[in-house]
């Protein structure tokens, strides 16, 4: 912004004029302002290994254009609680989807984004806004494993029932296992998390 200065021996005038609100009235004056953030994104979980309908994170932002047409750019923070963030792109790292629309949805098989934070930036004509910071966490649903040559007291081999996800419903699973030979055999496993 250029700044006046006038010569030396000149009388110069300023008059600054503002504006008081009432008492209880807001007031905001936006000069340049890019789209506003009417939905911010929320946070979610993901399943590994578990309920097919906790399988993806979905996230989801709604804005309103200040001019022109909006336009999305989803964001990763790229280190746990870093503050720092990339781009989305669709595919990339955990088949990301929609990482230029207003929903961003990610499957995953791996726990490693655990603990990050996605975000969206909104643009048009007139600037760009960014949404507030949506957590996502990654589980790993009920996962059973036998160990080989371990058994009960009964001979029966034992078999571990393991989750980190809270909402594990404890309970009885059932395993059924083939021999070589073709010949099944079910055990079942009470859960208690």
């Amino acid at each position: 912004m250029p700044i006046f200065t006038p010569p030396l021996g000149d009388a110069v005038d300023f008059a600054i004029e503002t504006f008081t609100a009432p008492l209880g009235d807001a007031t905001n004056f936006e000069i340049g302002a890019g789209p506003t953030i009417d939905t911010q994104p929320q946070a979610d979980v993901v399943l590994i290994n578990g309920d097919p309908a906790r399988a993806s994170a979905s996230y989801t932002i709604a804005a309103t254009t200040s001019g022109g047409t909006l336009v999305y750019d989803w964001e990763l923070e790229t280190s746990v609680g870093g503050g720092v963030y990339a781009n989305v792109a669709d595919g990339s790292g955990a088949d990301w989807s929609g990482a230029t629309t207003t929903n961003l949805t990610a499957t995953f098989t791996a726990k490693t984004l655990t603990g990050r934070r996605v975000r969206c930036n909104v643009s048009d004509d007139n600037g760009t806004t960014t949404s507030s910071t949506a957590l996502l966490t990654v589980y790993t649903g009920p996962v059973l494993s036998a160990s080989s040559g371990v058994t009960n007291g009964s001979g029966v081999n034992v078999i571990t029932i393991t989750s980190d996800y809270p909402n594990t419903a404890p309970g009885e699973y059932t395993v059924t296992t083939a021999t070589s030979s073709g010949v099944s055999k079910s055990v079942s496993q009470v859960f208690q998390p």
